[in-house]
C-alpha cells in the first residue's frame, strides 16, 4: 500500500473530511473497497464512518470489493494469489467484522459470493478460450473466499 496516500487521507480525517463523493462520485470507501485496500478501509471505519451501507444497486462494501477482486483476476498482472491472500481476504474480513452482511443481496439478487461464482462461470463457459490453468485459480480462490464467507453465516449455493 501507499503509504503517502494512508498518511494524506489519516490527515485529512483528523482534519473533519468527511465521506464526501470524489471525481467518480463513488464514496471514499467505495473506492477503499473496490481497490481491496483494507488499511485505508480499516482508516476510514476508525474514523467513525460506518462499513454497512450499499449504493443505489443494493451493492454493499462487499459486493464492490468483490468487483474490484474480479477485475483484478480479468485485467491486472499482478500475482493474484498474493492479492487474495493479502488484500481481498483482509478486506472481507474487515467488512464481515464491521456489520456487512455475508448474505446480503443486491437488487439483482446477488451476494458477493454470487458475483464470482458468475464470474467462474463465465470462465469455464467452453465458447470462452481460457485456459485450465485459469480455472483452476478461479476455483481455488473461491474455495478461499466461501470459507471466510460460511464463517460469517454466508450459505453458498455450492
Amino acid at each position: 500500500p501507499n503509504r503517502g496516500y494512508l498518511n494524506r487521507i489519516g490527515i485529512l480525517l483528523k482534519k473533519g473530511a468527511q465521506s464526501a463523493y470524489d471525481d467518480d462520485n463513488l464514496f471514499v470507501l467505495e473506492q477503499a473497497a473496490y481497490r481491496n485496500d483494507v488499511n485505508v478501509l480499516r482508516l476510514l471505519l476508525q474514523s467513525g464512518m460506518k462499513a454497512a451501507i450499499a449504493d443505489e444497486k443494493g451493492n454493499t462494501l462487499a459486493h464492490t470489493a468483490m468487483q474490484g477482486l474480479i477485475l483484478g483476476f480479468e485485467e491486472w498482472d499482478i500475482d493474484m494469489t498474493d492479492f487474495l491472500t493479502n488484500y481481498s481476504l483482509p478486506t472481507f474480513k474487515l467488512l464481515l467484522e464491521k456489520g456487512v452482511e455475508a448474505e446480503c443481496r443486491n437488487h439483482d439478487g446477488n451476494t458477493p459470493l454470487d458475483l464470482f461464482q458468475h464470474e467462474i462461470d463465465d470462465v469455464a463457459n467452453p465458447d470462452n478460450d481460457n485456459a485450465q490453468d485459469d480455472i483452476i485459480r478461479y476455483q481455488q480462490a473461491y474455495v478461499q473466499l466461501q470459507s471466510l464467507f460460511k464463517k460469517y453465516g454466508a450459505q453458498p449455493s455450492s
